[in-house]
């Protein structure tokens, strides 16, 4: 049987260190990026219940001539698929008009975007121009 060579007995703590680094470098940069890949996934879903509710506003007031003044009157679900959002209506603007905000729930509080909403005209808020509200993506 042939001895190994005397400096070919494996790794250095040195070497096994700085691999562990590299390794917990790459795993926090993958977490990160995987929870801002879901608090805009979560997002969609609120997007998705207000485009609903939206449309349940229209059928209504085509309906009876004028918009809901609650949402339960929308027949429409008040909770997003996976519950991150709740549907609410703000003060009725006039007899044309209404803003429907879906409110963050759970874990989707800690987003940047905050309360979604849309009004009559389709006007989406937070507003693409507010810069600090979309720091971290587009919030519609």
């Amino acid at each position: 049987m042939k001895r190994a060579a005397r400096g070919a007995r494996g790794f250095s703590a040195v070497e096994l260190l700085s691999v562990l680094l590299v390794m917990a470098t790459l795993a926090m940069v993958a977490v990160t990026s995987y929870r801002h890949y879901g608090t805009r996934v979560r997002r969609m879903e609120g997007r998705q219940l207000l485009l609903d509710a939206v449309l349940s506003q229209q059928r209504y007031q085509a309906r009876h001539g004028k918009p809901a003044s609650d949402v339960e009157a929308l027949q429409t679900p008040l909770l997003s698929t996976g519950g991150h959002y709740e549907l609410a209506m703000s003060a009725q603007l006039d007899d044309e008009g209404f803003l429907l905000v879906a409110r963050p729930r759970g874990p989707q509080v800690r987003d940047a975007c905050g309360e979604l909403a849309i009004d009559h005209l389709g006007r989406t808020f937070p507003a693409p121009e507010d810069k600090e509200r979309h720091r971290h993506g587009a919030c519609w």
